[in-house]
């Protein structure tokens, strides 16, 4: 079952009229070129219409006259649930915009994120879709101060615009993209700007797949993150991106190392069980074969499993990561390893706690099994990819394969709380034990 996602940037402009010619079903973004605008607009992206002179344009405040522009959608198979998205690569936005789809009038945008759900409006073939927008006066008021553009057209009791103010950006600048999206809600909470990838370019790779991002920061002993003032600049950074922001816990020694109020600044918190210390005091990072002592498999899984259950009863967190993973020693028997009974302590411990498990696509964790059990444990899950880089993001491919093989519903997905109900406002940090 796929959406439809229509992705425009920059909003402000007259009436702009999208030609709707082809909804792709692949995931890969298709430009509208075509337009029709009504109104002046100063966009060089615009074909303008009625325009007396570019002066005029540029001045111009308001929105444009209502006329239609019918197209056939080609439409997919399934139920559509089709979103117009005016914030993707969008920095400040002035305005507001209305969205009526065949005669009817959705509602009125003003602010993020921007969308409108046009599920039950949109038809099978024939669909007349506008997009009016309306934005601020500023440009009005200036033009309003320059010689011989005529009488005033605005009026206000104080008027901070002159003549040569620098005018705001103004049009709907593009490009403009529909996007085919599942249904399913796929959103990958567990993405890192790390190996040379930006923000801008983990968007443009969302955007192209059909997907929204979590990206979180790795914060703990000996990551980029080891304090409050390190937490606060970071969501300070990502917020008003378009993505969700998420903390990813690292070690055991996370819990002493920052304050509740500045953790609970996230939409999210996750961590794993991949660094802990043994029953010796050892530190390790299951990952570095250096660092890892195994001794004899079956005592040192029931002790992995010990620390999982441990961490899922005690720390507060949203969301278990890296689900199920085991040392490369041990990874070749996890079927041997992982028993019903270790796995039922585990889920029993994510369920009572409220902690959603993490289907893993870069390491394809947990194994379907393990998922169908969870499922009917009533766990919830979440996606992640965990990426090294830009060459990794994947398109959450193993996700979408336990989507069917495990019978995954959205209602069975991880959802972010908002403010009052996230995991580190409702459970107490522990004193660290391993």
């Amino acid at each position: 079952m796929r959406s439809i996602l229509i992705f425009l940037v920059g909003i402000n402009t007259a009436l702009a009229v999208v030609p709707v010619t082809h909804v792709p079903n692949d995931g890969e973004p298709v430009e509208v070129k075509s337009w029709l605008v009504t109104g002046p607009s100063p966009s060089p992206v615009l074909q303008k219409k009625d325009q007396k002179d570019a002066r005029r344009a540029a001045y111009y405040t308001g929105k444009g006259i209502d006329i239609g522009y019918p197209r056939t959608v080609q439409r997919p198979d399934g139920t559509l649930v089709t979103v117009f998205d005016f914030n993707n690569h969008v920095g400040k936005i002035d305005g507001m915009a209305r969205v009526p789809l065949n005669g009817q009038d959705l509602r009125e945008v003003w602010s993020t994120p921007w969308k409108v759900d046009i599920t039950h409006t949109v038809c099978p073939t024939e669909n007349h879709l506008n997009i009016d927008v309306a934005h601020l006066w500023p440009n009005r008021l200036s033009g309003d101060q320059s010689s011989g553009d005529g009488p005033n057209i605005a009026w206000t009791t104080w008027n901070p615009c002159k003549a040569d103010s620098p005018l705001l950006e103004s049009g709907l600048r593009g490009p403009v993209q529909f996007v085919s999206q599942e249904s399913f809600p796929m959103v990958d909470y567990h993405v890192h700007l790390k190996g040379g990838l930006s923000l801008e370019e983990a968007k443009t790779w969302a955007l192209a797949h059909g997907l929204r991002y979590g990206i979180a920061q790795n914060c703990g002993v000996n990551f980029p993150v080891t304090d409050d003032t390190g937490l606060r600049e970071y969501v300070e950074i990502m917020r008003g991106q378009g993505v969700y922001v998420g903390m990813q816990a690292e070690g055991r020694e996370w819990v002493e190392l920052f304050s509740t109020e500045a953790m609970a600044q996230f939409d999210y918190i996750f961590t794993d069980a991949m660094t802990w210390r043994n029953n010796e005091g050892k530190r390790m990072r299951l990952w570095v074969k250096e660092e890892t002592v195994i001794g004899e498999p079956e005592t040192f899984i029931d002790m992995l499993v010990d620390r999982i259950v441990w961490i899922l009863d005690n720390e507060p967190i949203d969301i278990y990561a890296n689900p199920t993973f085991l040392p490369a020693e041990l990874a070749g028997r996890y079927d041997e390893l992982w028993t019903t009974e270790r796995v039922d302590r585990v889920i029993s411990a994510a369920v009572r706690n409220g902690v959603a498990i993490e289907i893993n696509a870069g390491l394809k964790l947990p194994k379907p099994a393990f998922i169908k059990r969870a499922k009917k444990a009533g766990a919830t899950f979440s996606f992640g990819t965990n990426n090294g880089g830009k060459q990794d993001l994947g398109n959450l491919e193993y996700c979408r394969q336990m989507i069917d093989e495990c019978g995954l519903a959205p209602a069975d997905m991880f959802v972010p709380k908002p403010d009052g109900q996230k995991a580190i406002q409702r459970k107490s940090l522990p004193k660290r034990k391993f």
